[in-house]
């Protein structure tokens, strides 16, 4: 069989099932753990852009940064699924 129809089969087997969308729970932090990390992240240098890591920049800075906007993402992808008249 060849790769071109292999493919083919899987796509319209597909075809006709619907799908949902399946987010992970974020997990959750007290106030005191997020007070602390706000506090350690404002004592880090500006962060460093994605593609990069010069001197003077903090990749721990982007990649939290990062977290928080796929926290954010995740949390609309639950509510959504949750409330479709959203």
């Amino acid at each position: 069989m060849s790769a071109c129809t292999l493919l083919s089969a899987l796509a319209s087997a597909c075809a006709g099932a619907g799908s949902s969308v399946v987010a992970p729970a974020a997990p959750a932090y007290t106030d005191t753990v997020q007070a602390r990390a706000a506090e350690e992240l404002a004592e880090l240098p500006p962060p460093c852009p994605r593609d990069a890591a010069p001197d003077g920049c903090s990749a721990v800075h982007r990649l939290v940064i990062d977290y928080g906007r796929l926290r954010r993402r995740v949390r609309a992808m639950r509510d959504a699924a949750t409330d479709p008249d959203r």
